[in-house]
């Protein structure tokens, strides 16, 4: 599924991450949260967060849980626990 229907219903990525803005789903080892649909982008194109779409997450037809499917993707590059940028990889 193209994000661009996912957003057709659900308002921008903007919208979603003013709507999300509270959450404490997406919690780091270190006790930093992130808002799952607020990530920075990758200065360099095709890495990082740019690469991650709504079904990242999020299944069309699942009740899957969201937050463990995000987990997971999340854990894809920051394998060690920790949101911040630069820990691991310079």
């Amino acid at each position: 599924v193209a994000d661009e229907q996912c957003l057709s219903c659900h308002g921008s990525y903007e919208a979603l991450a003013e709507k999300t803005t509270s959450s404490t789903d997406l919690v780091d080892t270190n006790g930093k949260v992130a808002n799952p649909h607020d990530l920075p982008q990758s200065p360099i194109a095709g890495e990082g967060h740019d690469t991650i779409t709504c079904v990242s997450c999020h299944s069309a037809h699942e009740q899957a849980a969201c937050v463990e499917q995000a987990a997971d993707t999340c854990r894809g590059c920051h394998h060690t626990g920790v949101f911040e940028c630069g820990t691991c990889h310079q």
